[in-house]
């Protein structure tokens, strides 16, 4: 049984002062966490195994970074089967290429020749040449302390808040794994950094994702996560995992659409815990890129969701699961209404209604944290409230953490449209 220890009690409390967690820690030299910006993951489900390939884009440009990942606990990791590498970035590239939502504006039904391509990010990388330095530390060896002395070898220091989320990880038996960047060895002032890890886990055992520890920025925008999985059937999240109506989007200009604002009232009727499906199909053929061929593992159906989790939403689902979800088919190229459609600007305010954010969190199927943030558990009364296919969430959430006295007012921030558009890339 792992210690608790008076970190992980005051965890809630720690939280209130930062920013949220998301998949993913970068700790900087004095002890300061690093936000990230946005995170992409890829999910292969084998017969007996499962990998994890994640890239990140964090803010800034530190010297020296430890990058912190949460996987499930095995005492021995090198004997058990556990594999740290890299993967190169192409074959990320390929899958959003493959996946990413197209758009074709039309007036009236009739295609008007507007098209725009809603990206997570413009570009991606440079990512690193080489596999970086990792170093697995499994629950007995972070209870011993050797994690903190590492980090201080090579000159990262550990500080409370982030000794509170280690421990909160060792409570639910999560090890750790560490990648250690030096801007200065790799010849580089940034890269966006990419690890593959494999590990060892049964068919018909869930696959849990441990959201933290991480440290992504949140005030005033949601996490964006974009994660693919690769299995033998479309998967989803154990949060509400629905596909986007696509009568709340539409052209802005001739190149532009109101894509991520649309996708974030959408999630905001969950209070953003909710993944949206953009792909869904079976795989014909190989990939084009060999490295990620080479980490299929017979994988015959690819899914690509989406999530724009909000810092509560964060908190409250510190750990979700992915399961199969048949064999239906979900296209990425939708026909939206056009730009100037009939000379008619259209409504700024994309014709449909805010959610009432108020309101009893009894109404909502949810509960009232002790810092008034309301927080809806899967199968609440809020779960239908999006469209589309894939259904909610029945597993409810894994691990609530405490949030702080601003959660509420960032609650309320998720439930209004983002100003900023995508542009579309050439």
């Amino acid at each position: 049984m792992a210690r608790k220890s008076p970190f992980a009690l005051c965890f809630g409390a720690l939280l209130a002062a930062g920013p949220a967690f998301g998949l993913g820690t970068f700790i900087g030299p004095d002890g300061s966490t690093v936000p990230i910006d946005q995170a992409r993951t890829l999910f292969v489900r084998g017969p007996d195994s499962v990998r994890i390939v994640t890239q990140v884009h964090y803010q800034g440009t530190p010297g020296k970074l430890l990058w912190i990942l949460a996987i499930p606990n095995f005492n021995n990791p090198a004997d058990d089967g556990v594999v740290v590498e890299t993967l190169a970035q192409a074959a990320l590239d390929e899958l959003d290429g493959l996946t990413y939502p197209r758009l074709e504006g039309a007036c009236d039904g009739t295609a008007n020749g507007q098209s725009s391509d809603a990206f997570q990010r413009d570009a991606w990388g440079p990512a690193p040449n080489m596999a970086l330095p990792a170093r697995s530390f499994p629950v007995p060896e972070i209870e011993m302390g050797r994690l903190a002395t590492y980090a201080g070898d090579i000159g990262v220091t550990i500080d409370e808040p982030a000794q509170a989320v280690i421990d909160a990880m060792v409570d639910q038996n999560f090890m750790l794994v560490t990648l250690r960047i030096d801007t200065t060895e790799l010849g580089v002032n940034r890269v966006d950094p990419i690890v593959s890890i494999r590990y060892p886990l049964e068919a018909g055992d869930a696959l849990r994702v441990a959201l933290f520890p991480s440290n992504t920025a949140v005030a005033g925008d949601n996490s964006d996560f974009v994660w693919w999985t690769l299995g033998n059937q479309r998967m989803r999240s154990n949060l509400t995992t629905n596909e986007l109506d696509f009568e709340t989007v539409h052209f802005v200009t001739n190149a532009e659409t109101n894509y991520v604002e649309a996708l974030d009232q959408a999630v905001a009727a969950r209070q953003t815990q909710m993944f949206i499906t953009e792909y869904a199909q079976g795989i014909d053929g190989n990939f084009t890129e060999a490295s990620l061929e080479g980490v299929r593992q017979g994988a015959s159906f690819l899914t690509r969701m989406r999530a724009r989790l909000g810092g509560p939403a964060l908190r409250a689902n510190a750990i979700v699961s992915l399961r199969d979800d048949g064999q239906a088919a979900y296209e990425n190229t939708h026909q939206v209404q056009g730009f100037m459609c009939g000379g008619n600007m259209p409504d700024p305010d994309m014709g449909v209604a805010q959610p009432d954010m108020g309101g009893p969190a009894a109404d909502m199927g949810g509960e009232v944290t002790p810092d008034m943030t309301v927080i809806t558990r899967d199968g609440g009364a809020g779960a239908d409230m999006a469209s589309g296919g894939g259904g909610g969430g029945d597993d409810g959430c894994a691990v609530a953490l405490g949030g702080g006295g601003s959660a509420g007012l960032l609650l309320a921030l998720c439930g209004l449209p983002l100003l900023r558009r995508r542009r579309r890339r050439l």
